[in-house]
């Protein structure tokens, strides 16, 4: 059970966060909010009142972010024009939250088990979760995120992150994952899932080990994007960095997130920008494909499976556990494919008989497919994605080498991010801020290089 300290941690948070956008830049305030919000505020725990929506780390980073902008600066949303970017397909997901509500109120009764329709109190609860976690952090990092300066100071603030929690990191690999039950008051996910290779995977203050592995991917990439850049990371040499990070990104036995940045350094160490931005590009249309590739039963799931057991079978096993799950809830959201099944554990499957959850949703994807169908998955992937398709352009015109390596570098955290939405859920808003962010840096530095 959450003890006080973890509603006191979060009921301070919003002022708190505020109180930043007071005595920092903008940018440097929402980058510490953002950051430090998901590394150590509580996770589950919800600040409740009556008739308000429930307050969490997320929705308190973005409230904190989005009053910050407002009382320090409206410039540079006014100079954004909300709405005006791919934000805009935000609109869509709130029409979709609307649709979703008319056409699930009827009740899902499987065996003893009941659940009730939605109602027009649903809608409002969607949608401002939707405006906190995607439509407020894509804006603030288009709009804040939009110089040179500032998207070297986004990618050491990362980097330099991902080092200030290794000592947390250290105490969960000897110990066992306590911190958040220390300071908090309770284990914020299943611990027997914290068993890996004969020793424990970190969680610390995040949802899952995978969250943290992701983390870690992050700033490992964070720092190789600096150092290809030839810049420091806070005044410390970025290869330092990278290689300080990536030794407990391996300790945290987290294995896709471990391939992505095996897979992103040489990338970005041997290849140009432009090629870069490329392979992004290819990543961001296997994400965006790989909902019809299972609908229609494309994906070489046998081929895929038989890989993973040469080189793991319990790896090999738990793969084929979460596509036989991708399976059965493709099939069960094809009967309401358009706007999904809702939310409430109406998009999950049950067993006809005993009523008893018969399917687990893991992926991201399948998680929105589900619940909002095609309207809601076509409303909120692209928006992540949406950068890295004019990033190449845009490259073009930015002739710095070093502006050039950034952007680069940005874009491979976001197509990391988009990637793991497939099999992992949405941890954090990070990768919707990260992805604004690389909206406005890209069109900030190429604007600024037509002109000078």
């Amino acid at each position: 059970m959450a003890n006080d300290f973890s509603y006191l941690a979060l009921a301070l948070s919003l002022p708190v966060g505020i109180a930043l956008f007071l005595v920092l830049r903008p940018v440097t305030a929402a980058i510490v909010v953002f950051l430090s919000f998901v590394m150590f505020l509580p996770e589950v725990v919800t600040l409740d009142a009556p008739g308000i929506p429930g307050v969490g780390k997320i929705e308190a980073a973005s409230v904190a972010c989005l009053f910050g902008m407002l009382l320090t600066g409206r410039r540079r949303l006014r100079e954004a024009r909300p709405f005006r970017g791919p934000e805009a397909l935000t609109l869509l997901l709130f029409a979709c939250d609307v649709a979703t509500v008319v056409t699930n109120g009827d009740p899902v009764v499987v065996g003893p088990t009941f659940i009730a329709g939605l109602g027009s109190s649903d809608v409002v609860s969607s949608i401002y979760k939707d405006l906190l976690w995607y439509t407020v952090p894509f804006l603030v990092g288009r709009a804040l995120i939009t110089s040179s300066k500032e998207l070297k100071e986004l990618l050491a603030a990362v980097a330099i992150a991902g080092a200030v929690y290794t000592p947390l990191l250290f105490i969960e690999l000897m110990l066992s994952p306590q911190l958040h039950g220390w300071i908090y008051g309770f284990y914020q996910h299943s611990f027997a899932q914290t068993f890996r290779g004969g020793g424990f995977r970190p969680t610390v203050f995040m949802n899952h080990g995978l969250a943290v592995g992701l983390f870690m991917a992050w700033a490992v990439v964070a720092a190789v994007a600096l150092a290809k850049a030839r810049r420091a990371a806070s005044g410390i040499p970025a290869p330092v960095v990278a290689v300080y990070n990536g030794a407990f990104l391996v300790a945290c036995k987290s294995l896709g997130a471990v391939l992505y940045a095996a897979a992103a350094t040489p990338l970005l160490a041997l290849l140009p920008p432009r090629l870069v931005a490329r392979s992004t590009v290819v990543a961001a249309l296997l994400v965006l494909s790989y909902p019809a590739c299972r609908t229609f039963e494309l994906f070489p799931v046998e081929a895929v499976v038989s890989a993973a057991r040469s080189f793991s079978p319990a790896r090999a096993e738990s793969l084929e556990f979460r596509l036989r799950m991708e399976e059965l809830i493709t099939k069960h959201t094809a009967e309401r494919p358009w706007f999904g099944w809702g939310w409430s554990g109406r998009n999950i499957v049950y067993e006809a008989e005993s009523g008893k959850q018969a399917s687990v949703s893991d992926g991201q994807w399948i998680v929105v497919t589900s619940v909002h169908g095609i309207a809601g998955f076509a409303a909120t992937f692209p928006l992540l994605v949406w950068p890295l398709f004019g990033l190449r352009r845009r490259l073009r015109r930015i002739e710095i080498p070093a502006d050039r390596a950034m952007l680069a570098g940005l874009a491979v955290m976001v197509a990391i991010g988009a990637v793991d939405l497939i099999p992992n859920g949405l941890f954090s808003h990070l990768i919707v801020f990260f992805a604004g962010a690389l909206y406005g840096a890209a069109g900030g530095m190429a604007r600024e290089a037509e002109a000078g």
